[in-house]
């Protein structure tokens, strides 16, 4: 949505033109009814749900194999959807990367995933993401060393993982289609970690895929030190690549892959 008011201003004349050449989103939701359908497939083929209540979300929430996890009208399939977010937020699983350790307790969900499903147990919810350790990050971000090099104004509050200083609204359940403006004008990456289950790959690759541009480069691996790095998808002005064996914070659990991505997305360079 930035780079959409971006690119609105500079064909406006609004102001100092900005010189946007691309975006990059990393484990993003592009819809919330994407990522909610997708989160069960992708809890139930990592083993957090069992055959019987997948069973019975096919029977509750499915017609003729098109399943609906996010809006369901049935309190049977309501039930079955409350039952699976139980396994998939309240017993310890580390949400954000599928094989991280856990490493903050409680745990809490996610109050923007599946808003339309009546919360059956008590889901609370904190600036501290789940699971997710940021003490390191802290401690560095906010040395006078590092503010210092980064050019951090003396003022500027501290760095934290999560903030509510700016409070902002939601206006759109879907960022989709903004996209084939953007494509007109920038380049965009979509990038996931395979691991992360909160904004998961099935969802983005759904999502990259359904914009039905001409594919210039068909999926396969890319490589950082002779190792599978993820895989790729190119298609006109977009691509979409997995990480291999990242979570949510993809630079945080697979640096030197990112650091490839993102010198490879920067400069023009096929992964």
């Amino acid at each position: 949505m930035l780079a959409a008011r971006i690119l609105k201003g500079n064909a406006n004349g609004e102001g100092v033109k900005i010189n946007l050449e691309g975006i990059a989103v990393g484990n993003g939701i592009s819809s919330f009814e994407i990522n909610d359908n997708s989160v069960m497939y992708f809890a139930y083929y990592h083993g957090l749900l069992g055959n019987d209540l997948w069973s019975r979300m096919q029977t509750h929430c499915c017609v003729n194999g098109v399943c609906n996890f996010h809006d369901p009208s049935t309190l049977s399939c309501q039930n079955d959807i409350q039952e699976a977010q139980f396994d998939i937020y309240n017993t310890g699983v580390n949400y954000y990367g599928m094989y991280n350790k856990c490493l903050s307790t409680p745990q809490r969900t996610m109050s923007l995933l599946f808003q339309k499903i009546p919360k059956r147990y008590d889901h609370k919810f904190s600036l501290t993401p789940p699971c997710v350790d940021a003490t390191g990050a802290d401690i560095w971000l906010n040395s006078a060393a590092v503010r210092s090099a980064l050019h951090i104004a003396p003022q500027a509050l501290t760095w934290t993982i999560c903030s509510d200083v700016l409070n902002y609204n939601r206006t759109v359940d879907s960022i989709i289609p903004l996209y084939p403006v953007l494509l007109n004008s920038i380049r965009a990456l979509i990038y996931n970690g395979d691991t992360d289950l909160a904004c998961n790959f099935f969802g983005d690759q759904q999502f990259v895929d359904g914009l039905q541009r001409p594919v210039k480069v068909k999926r396969s691996a890319w490589y950082v030190d002779g190792q599978v790095g993820g895989f790729v998808k190119e298609y006109d002005q977009i691509a979409f690549t997995t990480i291999l064996g990242a979570g949510h914070m993809v630079p945080q659990d697979r640096p030197a892959p990112a650091y490839h991505l993102f010198d490879c997305f920067l400069n023009h360079k096929p992964l």
